[in-house]
């Protein structure tokens, strides 16, 4: 945990609903929402507590965010919505959880994406966050 003082906290929830989960994105931004926009994507198995330095310096030149994904750091696991409804084999379910996290990535920047004067952001993500 990260106290409030911490400005790479995340602070901010981003709740959203696929036809078959439920999630709880943990986010949080620094810099100036004026700045361009810079997306830190943070890979198995670690959390965006990597990303610190590299944010709280780039801070001063852009506006960074900062997210856990499902399952790592602040951001609890997905959540099925059937329990029931058990996938096939550990590889499908691997697979069909990287194609929904996508799914919720993408919503999640499109609803940053309101307060940006800029038109993209910058992405910088390692391992299979960067798929």
């Amino acid at each position: 945990m990260t106290s409030s003082h911490d400005p790479t906290a995340l602070t901010q929830s981003f709740h959203y609903k696929t036809s078959t989960h439920s999630y709880d994105v943990k986010w949080g931004s620094l810099g100036d929402p004026k700045s361009p926009p810079l997306i830190f994507i943070h890979g198995t198995p670690w959390s965006s507590r990597v990303w610190v330095p590299f944010a709280l310096s780039l801070s001063r030149q852009f506006h960074v965010y900062l997210f856990d994904r499902p399952g790592f750091g602040d951001t609890p696991a997905e959540k099925k919505l059937d329990p029931t409804n058990a996938s096939s084999s550990a590889i499908e379910e691997y697979d069909s959880n990287l194609a929904r996290q996508a799914e919720v990535f993408a919503a999640l920047f499109k609803s940053w994406q309101a307060d940006w004067t800029h038109e993209k952001a910058h992405v910088i993500a390692h391992d299979n966050a960067g798929l």
